[in-house]
């Protein structure tokens, strides 16, 4: 084989946990050539899900079937990606079904003006609200390593309510006291989620978003590989 610059290589846009990189020990004083796993230098990439497995939105500790139920109002949860992947669906949990209720899911892109949602990646249509459990859309939609925010929206007609995440922050992002309700509020989580009010149809490209405070407002959201 002929010896090849690094800057000549082609470059890797997927790894997996168990890749090897080149490394040098002690450069400075008695350099070793050696090797290590991805996995061992990011220890979050050993949790890299397998195809067909779930990625779960960040919430809370616990889940509640007291949940999300504000009809029309575009509901945000953050989700780390640990590395480039296509994900082949997204997915809420129906908890209280109403007759020809349906809820809308995307993915948005992490803002770069506020520590929230930003730009659609996708709108990826509407799943029936009219039984409970698991609803499932399927997308084929690739995502490269880094935060971004699922979306859940109620619409066509008000009753149906999806399983919330209970007594937290909006995790990772954490939360806004004001001075006026003290440093005790710090333990009593108030369940801050971002959102938008009003959207009756398809998700809008890069809307304005409230933080509000608003008790099992947090949807339980999902993608899969």
């Amino acid at each position: 084989m002929a010896d090849t610059e690094l800057a000549d290589l082609t470059e890797a846009t997927t790894l997996a946990a168990g890749d090897l990189l080149y490394t040098v020990i002690d450069p400075a004083g008695t350099p070793l050539d050696r090797k290590v796993t991805h996995a061992g230098v990011f220890p979050q990439f050993a949790q890299i899900p397998a195809s067909g497995d779930f990625l779960v939105a960040s919430g809370g500790s616990t889940t509640t079937s007291n949940g999300v139920d504000v009809y029309e109002r575009e509901h945000a949860v953050p989700i780390y990606v640990p590395a480039a992947l296509t994900f082949t669906g997204i997915a809420c949990y129906v908890d209280t079904l109403t007759a020809s209720s349906v809820v809308r899911l995307g993915i948005r892109a992490k803002s770069t003006t506020i520590a929230g949602p930003g730009s659609l990646i996708l709108d990826a249509g509407t799943v029936s609200s009219a039984a409970t459990g698991a609803k499932e859309i399927t997308i084929s939609q690739a995502l490269d390593r880094g935060w971004y925010w699922l979306t859940a929206t109620m619409q066509a007609v008000t009753g149906a309510r999806l399983r919330g995440f209970a007594n937290t922050y909006a995790s990772p992002f954490g939360a806004v006291i004001t001075a006026a309700a003290g440093a005790a509020q710090a333990t009593a989580p108030s369940n801050q989620v971002w959102t938008v009010s009003a959207v009756t149809g398809a998700l809008a490209a890069d809307p304005t978003w409230s933080l509000l405070n608003d008790v099992n407002s947090i949807p339980v959201l999902w993608l899969k590989r």
